[in-house]
């Protein structure tokens, strides 16, 4: 775990614990918001400079990020690393189709660092990552702020794409409980969902539990 990123996004609240819907509409017990991080330019320095040295020594052309989340960091990151910068966006067409678009100078065979916030089933980036690969790109590594922990992502597995994160799921509850950030019992409760996710998922109260307890510690709570 990098402590300095670690106590950074502690410290102005990026992570917010509750019960959050993401994009596949499952479920998770952690909000992470980029949002705020992106308007700070001082934290996003601190950011990307440590992602710029994990660089270091890698073969690395090009750094992308995800659409919308990655690509403010991305763009950070290139600056900090003196590496080219490309990103994905969408356009619409006349006839009301929507196109994705890679901007950016690149070659084919070159290799690219997908950099984001974070990173759950890892779907959305294996679909940003399969519209690279269309386009001649190699991706090897994929670098997130935080890592759920999920466990077998099987594309990336099968692509032989390294996860690489700065904060994993259980590494941070022990951090934040250890620096008072949270309580105990806030921790034992986000150890144990990931852990027991199906068991979760499925009952209510364990959530309303938890979102209670989240709420009393000065966390939002809940998306919907």
């Amino acid at each position: 775990m990098n402590k300095r990123i670690a106590k950074l996004l502690s410290d102005f609240g990026f992570f917010v614990f509750g019960k959050f819907y993401g994009s596949l509409g499952e479920p998770s017990p952690i909000y992470i918001t980029s949002k705020k991080l992106y308007s700070h330019p001082d934290k996003m320095q601190a950011v990307s400079e440590e992602i710029a040295k994990f660089m270091k020594g890698k073969n690395i052309d090009l750094v992308a990020g995800t659409m919308v989340s990655g690509t403010p960091l991305a763009m950070a990151v290139s600056l900090a690393s003196h590496k080219p910068f490309i990103y994905l966006r969408q356009k619409k067409r006349k006839d009301g189709s929507i196109v994705t678009l890679l901007e950016g100078l690149y070659r084919k065979g070159e290799n690219v660092l997908v950099v984001d916030d974070g990173i759950g089933t890892g779907k959305t980036k294996e679909r940003f990552i399969k519209k690279l690969q269309k386009k001649g790109l190699v991706v090897n590594h994929v670098l997130v702020l935080y890592d759920a922990g999920v466990g077998h992502l099987p594309f990336y597995e099968k692509n032989k794409i390294t996860i690489h994160s700065f904060v994993r799921h259980n590494d941070l509850v022990k951090y934040m409980v250890s620096n008072g950030y949270i309580s105990k019992k806030l921790a034992n409760y986000m150890y144990d969902i990931w852990k027991n996710l199906k068991i979760w998922q499925k009952d209510q109260k364990k959530w309303d539990e938890f979102v209670a307890i989240a709420r009393s510690e000065g966390f939002n709570g809940s998306s919907k």
